[in-house]
């Protein structure tokens, strides 16, 4: 009797999985930055703000991060002026349309932050409040992983700054300046002499002229003897000091600024004592 013998063989294949390493970032937008620009400031207005950057990944990242502003130029506007702004770190995002790359390193699990600092140039700027609006834009290569936006915001007040000199002046000083001489010399009838008011805005001003005479002049020695009246003439406007004179300018809005005439007439002397006459005549100029 022939035994067949069956030999059953079998074998087990063990295959083993694990899922590939992710990288997932997103953009985490801090606050929007907000500024106040002095027009006739000597330094840089700084501006700055952070991005976020996250990685809800298992896998560490090396992303390029892009700001595109809004208008394709880095400027912020209130509807009728521009303002420009230059970034100027991260040192990759330079000037253009597109700026960048900033390139950032996020490990897996964590948040990175990249410091934008930006700043506005010193220089003269109307009054406004100015605003930007700035894309952002995260790639991974050359695929878009992330979008959102920033916005810019810098307030320009309304400034003005004066001076009083004896010519048309160009040279920008302030109302905290010395007192200007108005110097009559021997007094006779039309007796005058002018001084400029040189202002420098970017708005419309409101002129005040004060006596501390009300409008005449006294003998130092003796103040009580009769006085010898003026009158005053600014900027074409002729009158009495015995009330404040006020006027209204709108100065050219540049870093030139305007010069008003200020003149001080004597029409007649009349009959009065010899000596030293004088008043003091105190020039406001605020923002209109």
């Amino acid at each position: 009797m022939k035994l067949a013998w069956l030999v059953a063989t079998a074998a087990s294949l063990c295959i083993s999985t694990s899922a590939a390493a992710e990288c997932r970032l997103s953009i985490v937008r801090g606050d929007s930055p907000s500024v106040t620009h002095e027009p006739f400031g000597a330094t840089p207005t700084q501006m700055s703000f952070s991005v976020g950057v996250r990685n809800d990944g298992d896998e560490s990242c090396l992303a390029s991060l892009y700001l595109l502003p809004r208008e394709g130029q880095p400027l912020l506007s209130d509807g009728r002026h521009s303002l420009p702004y230059i970034v100027r770190s991260p040192a990759g995002l330079g000037g253009g349309g597109e700026l960048g790359p900033a390139t950032i390193t996020v490990p897996a699990g964590e948040l990175r932050s990249v410091q934008i600092d930006a700043e506005i140039p010193a220089g003269f700027a109307a009054p406004g409040n100015y605003v930007g609006e700035v894309g952002l834009r995260l790639n991974r290569d050359r695929d878009l992983i992330a979008q959102s936006t920033v916005v810019l915001h810098a307030a320009v007040p309304p400034r003005v700054q004066m001076s009083i000199s004896g010519t048309r002046s160009r040279e920008r000083g302030t109302i905290a300046a010395g007192p200007a001489l108005m110097d009559l010399g021997t007094l006779r009838d039309g007796s005058a002499a002018t001084v400029f008011v040189n202002v420098w805005t970017n708005s419309s001003v409101r002129v005040s002229i004060q006596s501390e005479n009300g409008g005449v002049l006294r003998l130092v020695d003796n103040p009580r003897l009769p006085s010898i009246p003026y009158v005053v003439s600014f900027a074409g406007e002729s009158g009495s000091l015995a009330a404040p004179m006020l006027a209204v300018r709108s100065p050219a809005e540049t870093s030139d600024g305007d010069s008003y005439p200020l003149s001080v007439i004597v029409p007649t002397i009349g009959a009065r004592f010899a000596g030293t006459y004088r008043d003091v005549l105190t020039v406001s100029v605020d923002n209109y």
